[in-house]
This record gives structure tokens, C-alpha cells and sequence, in this order.
């Protein structure tokens, strides 16, 4: 029988892919890639410290003998969901507008985050709490956000001097 984690792990991946499917435009594919794998670094990196530090524990977790952390989590829904809010970020539509935009996903990916901690294996928090979680994430995607919104302006930039000369 497949216990509840698998089925969460399984259900997480397909329902990313989703998403990304569903909300990401075709002429958006290269900032997508930009923002996922940019995100991926920060994760990635972020995600083996705090295992390494024993600060949370991923018990079930797929390809548990090649990492300790969740390949799920740090590495694609993350990731993924960064990207989504990259493209769907309100530029522009006033302090209060954009600030909203940070704090719900941020709370949304808490919020599960805490659930799944709670009432399955899939993550343990150790030395950990659930506002570590919203912290770090708030600050990743404000520092991938401030990273893409740098590469767009500055794309931008070098494409007008290419059509100038």
C-alpha cells in the first residue's frame, strides 16, 4: 500500500507541473528557466545548510540516498512556484498591491508547509519554526524577484544599444 507521503510527494510533482503548464506563457519559457534555476541555487544551497545543521529533518523523501533534503520541496515546488510568482507579479500596481502578493505566497507556502509537518513525515522540524520558513522564503523570492526584475531591465537595455549601433 502507498502511505500518505508518497502519495503527497507524487501529488506535489504532478500538480506543479500543472501549474507551470497552465501558468506560464509561451513567450515567458526563458524567464521561467531563469527564475526556476535561480531560485534552485538559493534552495538548493539554503535547503542542505539548514539539513546539515540539523535544524529540520525530511524523513521520507524521494531519492533519499543521494541527499538529505527534500528533492521535492527545495528543488522543483519551490522553485516552480517562484516562478509563478515572477510572472504574475504585480510590477507597478502600488506598494500595498505588491506587498499583498509577498505575503500570500508566502503565507500559502508556510501554511502547507506547517500542516505537512504537523500531520505527516514528510518534514520535522528540529531547531525550526514555522516563521524561519517564512522568513527565508520571503527574503528568496524578494532576492530572485530583484534578480529577474535586474536581468529584464538590463536585457532591455543591451537590446536597445544592439538596434542603436
Amino acid at each position: 500500500m502507498v502511505s500518505l507521503e508518497v502519495l503527497i510527494l507524487v501529488g506535489s510533482w504532478i500538480a506543479t507541473g500543472v501549474l507551470l503548464w497552465m501558468y506560464v506563457p509561451q513567450d515567458k519559457l526563458r524567464d521561467a528557466w531563469l527564475i526556476f534555476l535561480s531560485k534552485q541555487v538559493v534552495t538548493c544551497s539554503g535547503g542542505l545548510f539548514v539539513v546539515e545543521m540539523r535544524w529540520i529533518e525530511y524523513p521520507v523523501r524521494l531519492l533519499s540516498y543521494a541527499n538529505r533534503t527534500s528533492i521535492t520541496f527545495e528543488f522543483y515546488v519551490y522553485p516552480a512556484l517562484c516562478v509563478l510568482f515572477n510572472l504574475h507579479y504585480p510590477e507597478g500596481k502600488g506598494f500595498w498591491r505588491e506587498l499583498l502578493h509577498y505575503v500570500l505566497y508566502t503565507s500559502a507556502i508556510t501554511g502547507v508547509e506547517k500542516i505537512l509537518e504537523k500531520y505527516t513525515n514528510l518534514i520535522t522540524y528540529v531547531k525550526w519554526e514555522w516563521y524561519w520558513t517564512f522568513l527565508s522564503i520571503l527574503l528568496t523570492f524578494y532576492l530572485i524577484h530583484r534578480f529577474y526584475f535586474w536581468y529584464r531591465k538590463s536585457l532591455t537595455t543591451s537590446t536597445e544599444d544592439a538596434h542603436v549601433g
